[in-house]
């Protein structure tokens, strides 16, 4: 009996554990910024909620979509104009395993 579970052990010890779980990634539904000049700054971008099945803390990657409807990379604190501004972050894990959100900014004037 000893020998079979000495056997069981081994064989689990050589099991490589796969991650196929994306991180979990949520957004506000928007936000709302008033400024009396021409465009908002220090604007903070990032999730309301972030958790992953692993030990690391996803990578996150903003993006803002342009006037073009294409996504730009940007850093997650900028300055915005006037109006609203459709923000994108994206989330991967270790393994590569990725999960988004999607939210606006609008910003508004006195």
């Amino acid at each position: 009996m000893t020998t079979i579970l000495k056997a069981c052990f081994s064989l689990f010890d050589r099991i490589d554990y796969v991650d196929i779980e994306s991180p979990v990634v949520k957004c506000n539904n928007s936000q709302y910024f008033t400024n009396t000049g021409s465009k908002t700054s220090g604007v903070q971008l990032g999730p309301t909620y972030l958790a992953d099945n692993s030990d690391r803390v996803p990578t996150l990657v903003y993006f803002i979509r342009r006037s073009n409807n294409k996504y730009e990379e940007v850093e997650d604190e900028l300055v915005l104009p006037m109006g609203e501004t459709q923000v994108r972050i994206e989330a991967s894990d270790g393994s590569n395993n990725k999960a988004s959100c999607n939210y606006v900014i609008r910003v508004t004037g006195t």
